[in-house]
């Protein structure tokens, strides 16, 4: 018997939830190593092994590296999500 669609997205829209909160407590000013590093850290943890992860360098001089998650599937579909790693204060 396979599993319960309700159930199954009531446990990824917890994870969703728990995994935001997490970001959410990391403050990470603009040019705050530190904290940007601890916020790419949870999202690649977040992220799990079927994302290829990549830092290149921020255009922004003396900010932390930009980070890059990649997926490739079986479609044809592509899908963008783009966000910052600095806290507006």
């Amino acid at each position: 018997m396979g599993t319960d669609l309700t159930e199954l997205t009531a446990a990824i829209a917890q994870d969703v939830i728990d995994q935001m909160s997490q970001l959410v407590e990391v403050s990470s000013p603009s040019g705050d190593h530190e904290g940007a590093e601890r916020a790419v850290a949870l999202c690649t943890e977040f992220l799990g092994s079927s994302f290829a992860v990549e830092r290149m360098p921020c255009s922004t001089v003396g900010c932390a590296p930009e980070l890059l998650a990649s997926a490739t599937g079986s479609g044809s579909a592509r899908r963008l999500l783009l966000g910052h790693l600095d806290t507006v204060i």
